[in-house]
């Protein structure tokens, strides 16, 4: 998706360097992670208590029916 829109509102076609467009993508994704994990740490946004209880978690309850099968 950022490849493709960096191509739309580029104003000029220009030759393609894979090795920088993956940097440009591996930093933009890293910082993406770090400002959510920001956000988690100062209590901006609240995390699923999956694994907070003492029991075990039931997948059941969290996937979808189509997922959880038992053989």
């Amino acid at each position: 998706m950022q490849l493709g829109t960096l191509d739309v509102w580029a104003d000029k076609p220009n030759e393609k360097n894979l090795k920088k467009e993956l940097l440009r993508g591996l930093v933009s994704s890293t910082a993406f992670t770090l400002v959510i994990v920001a956000l988690i740490h100062f209590n901006v946004l609240d995390t699923l208590d999956l694994f907070s209880g003492k029991e075990s978690v039931n997948l059941s309850s969290v996937l979808p029916v189509t997922l959880v099968t038992s053989r």
